[in-house]
């Protein structure tokens, strides 16, 4: 008792020996999606491309009404690689009630056209010299704000995952707002004092 009054209770045997005690468990709540949004653009048509940083190849995928972007890493570039993707982007959308029936992609992804087309997805494919403005556009927008956060890094090499989060944390903060448009997106569709609960 006399040590520990002066020395103070046992450093070392506190973070030895303390039980780790269980957490809070952390519950996520998915916000329903508004029913306008649902009935002018359940059925969703993506413009697909690839993209590559530092050499690092992306699936990435853009909604041509809703401009919701998402990418998938691509370990390769082999035919089965890009179709489990691309089928997992689909998944994606149908778990929230979305479902996609047309994909906007140029003629290296013509060899998935069966594929797709065994789970009713129908592939446009465009001319050779023809461009998809929708899909490259948000490529170069996730090109330039990945640059951005490079340059923001104290490091003058950086290793591949890095590079992989930092393309992915581009994209999502890309979807945060609504599109500003009036032609197209969604919005026009939400009401103004509810859009900050669907930025979230």
């Amino acid at each position: 008792m006399a040590a520990e009054d002066i020395w103070g209770t046992s450093v070392d045997g506190l973070k030895g020996k303390t039980v780790q005690q269980s957490s809070d468990q952390v519950t996520v709540q998915v916000m329903p999606i508004q029913p306008v949004i649902m009935e002018r653009h359940r059925w969703v048509t993506l413009g697909v491309d690839t993209m590559k940083v530092n050499r690092i190849p992306f699936l990435v995928t853009t909604s041509r009404a809703m401009k919701f972007g998402a990418m998938e890493l691509l370990p390769n570039q082999k035919q089965a690689t890009m179709c489990k993707a691309l089928k997992r982007v689909c998944d994606q959308r149908r778990g929230r009630g979305f479902r996609v029936n047309v994909t906007l992609m140029d003629g290296q992804f013509e060899c998935l056209r069966g594929d797709l087309a065994s789970v009713g997805i129908n592939l446009n494919s465009i001319a050779r010299e023809e461009h998809m403005p929708v899909v490259e556009r948000h490529i170069c927008t996730i090109k330039e704000t990945t640059r951005s956060a490079h340059h923001t890094l104290p490091f003058k090499k950086i290793a591949a995952q890095i590079i992989v989060q930092m393309v992915h944390h581009s994209n999502f903060w890309l979807n945060v707002p609504p599109p500003h448009t009036h032609t197209e997106g969604i919005s026009g569709d939400i009401d103004v004092s509810t859009r900050a609960d669907h930025q979230i």
